[in-house]
């Protein structure tokens, strides 16, 4: 035994350093549970939207669009990955946008933007498109002129 110290002191600031590290890691883990069904639930109704909106979708979170039983339509990541390269023209996407092709985009910002995106087809979204519902899966947006 150290000197100085008793049998008493000694459990006792073991129990503390177990309770200092379990504790906390155990209302973590209570607080993550608590975020995690949010995010579920919030993930049930953007699924509900896109699987209810009639016609073809976007999603920046493919997963979305794929549980909603919509087709792949648009990869976000590789489509911007192409544009800032200049190895593909926007024309397309940008008609597809004018015209409203899209019932619904999905993406992960709250704010209707993707930072996958160049600016030019960001405030091409927003000129077209409003946003209808925002949460922790972020945002959908339709197409302006319309009602949902």
């Amino acid at each position: 035994m150290m000197p100085g110290f008793k049998r008493p002191t000694c459990w006792a600031l073991l129990i503390l350093l177990v309770l200092g590290v379990h504790v906390p890691l155990r209302l973590q883990a209570a607080r993550n549970s608590w975020h995690g069904d949010k995010r579920s639930r919030d993930a049930a109704e953007v699924i509900g939207l896109l699987s209810n909106t009639p016609g073809p979708v976007a999603c920046e979170d493919l997963s979305l669009c794929y549980r909603a039983g919509k087709g792949f339509e648009l990869d976000f990541f590789l489509l911007g990955q192409k544009l800032s390269a200049g190895s593909i023209a926007p024309l397309v996407l940008q008609s597809r946008l004018q015209a409203r092709y899209y019932a619904a985009i999905q993406t992960v910002a709250n704010d209707g933007s993707s930072f996958r995106l160049p600016a030019y087809i960001n405030t091409m979204i927003a000129d077209y498109y409003r946003i209808v519902r925002t949460g922790p899966e972020g945002a959908v947006l339709m197409p302006r002129g319309t009602r949902n």
